[in-house]
């Protein structure tokens, strides 16, 4: 049985052997021809290798990598392709790295990809680490749902300067964005809100990436960046920094004897510039360019601006309260509560805002919003104003 056993794999083997010996007799008679002694098999040749004892001393296989160097080492064109077969692969791994390290910066590697359920990418980001300020002004995907956010009201002292985080809501947590903090001592002024990407560094440094004002009474609001005023750049000795770029210009209709109802808002925004990835830098140098002044002289060009108004409210028959449809997303009753359409498409919401619980607020907002730009949103309608029923 064992000498039948043995034949049938000699015979299996023979094929194998037969065709071995025919590529290993044509290798030899071509190096003989050019010159050459060793044999290199390389290839189709790779697929048919022998055991190692049917090895000759000058065959060598590509299981022997010392074998494999000695033969390179004495065959020039063998050795040049061998070096530019390792340049080709340092070039495929340094590209591969490109690639992941790009995949992990849009998509996010700490994190889901934002691709699955939301309408922009998430920056990988660890602990510790703030949001790059170049995302906080990357608007929301075209036709993608609206980004869920979670805005956290916290009250310190007697709660007239409380801190506001803005968080995105996520399946496996969420994630920090932006913090809020009304300025003291400028009360006399309006409402001064200075907005940082980090959770507790709310001063003007590294970490300051815009500014929300008002007037006296809050019925005109204007979102900054963490540029400089105009005057005060032209003042500046060093001549550094860049002029602040206006990002909305919100006002609000006066209520102050009515019976409550919800806020009446309207916001102009610049539009996209040209690759839509940011909106248009807008830098007026004096006061009569800056959006307000455009806003009441009625200069506001369509071709150059962005225009969005609260949506109606519905009045309830059984409560006679005004009703929204915020999905379920709102489960209390607020003055605060609204929601933000374009007059092109006023059945479609580009930005909701509503009281979810004590001290917490859901902000959900879509394209062409940024985060900057709806965190602003949520301060106009958080803050006390002098001018609405109920602060």
């Amino acid at each position: 049985m064992a000498q039948a056993n043995q034949a049938a794999q000699a015979n299996q083997a023979a094929p194998a052997t037969g065709m071995m010996a025919a590529r290993l007799a044509r290798a030899r008679q071509s190096n003989k021809d050019s010159g050459k002694e060793d044999v290199v098999l390389t290839g189709a040749a790779m697929h048919a290798q022998p055991s190692s004892s049917e090895a000759g001393p000058s065959e060598v296989w590509p299981g022997d990598a010392r074998a494999n160097d000695e033969a390179a080492a004495q065959d020039p064109e063998q050795r040049q392709m061998l070096q530019q077969m390792d340049r080709q692969q340092e070039e495929l791994e340094q590209q591969q790295l490109q690639l992941e390290e790009r995949r992990k910066l849009q998509l996010g590697a700490a994190l889901p990809s934002f691709a699955d359920a939301s309408p922009f990418c998430t920056p990988r980001i660890e602990q510790g680490v703030t949001m790059p300020a170049s995302w906080l002004l990357q608007p929301a995907q075209r036709g993608a749902p609206m980004v869920q956010c979670l805005v956290k009201r916290e009250r310190s002292g007697l709660g007239f300067y409380p801190t506001y985080r803005m968080f995105i809501q996520r399946d496996d947590g969420d994630v920090f964005a932006l913090a809020a903090k009304r300025r003291k001592g400028v009360m006399s002024e309006g409402h001064s809100f200075l907005i940082s990407r980090d959770p507790k560094d709310l001063e003007k440094g590294p970490n300051y990436v815009g500014k929300l004002r008002s007037n006296l009474i809050g019925t005109e609001w204007m979102l900054y960046d963490c540029g400089m005023r105009p005057d005060k750049l032209a003042k500046s000795a060093a001549g550094d920094g860049e002029a602040r770029r206006e990002l909305a210009f919100i006002s609000s209709q006066q209520n102050v004897v009515g019976p409550a109802k919800p806020r009446c808002v309207r916001v102009t925004m610049p539009q996209l510039d040209e690759s839509g990835q940011h909106p248009r830098a807008l830098k007026p140098t004096s006061a009569d360019l800056s959006l307000p002044s455009l806003a009441r002289a009625n200069q506001l060009d369509a071709e150059q601006f962005m225009f969005f108004a609260n949506k109606d409210t519905a009045p309830n028959p059984v409560t006679g309260r005004h009703t929204l449809n915020f999905n379920g997303r709102v489960s209390k009753a607020s003055v605060k509560n609204f929601q933000l359409v374009s007059p092109e498409a006023p059945e479609r919401v580009v930005l909701q805002f509503g009281k979810a619980a004590k001290d917490e607020y859901i902000l959900d907002f879509g394209y062409p919003y940024t985060p900057l730009q709806a965190l602003g949103m949520a301060l106009v309608s958080l803050a006390y104003k002098l001018a609405n029923e109920g602060g």
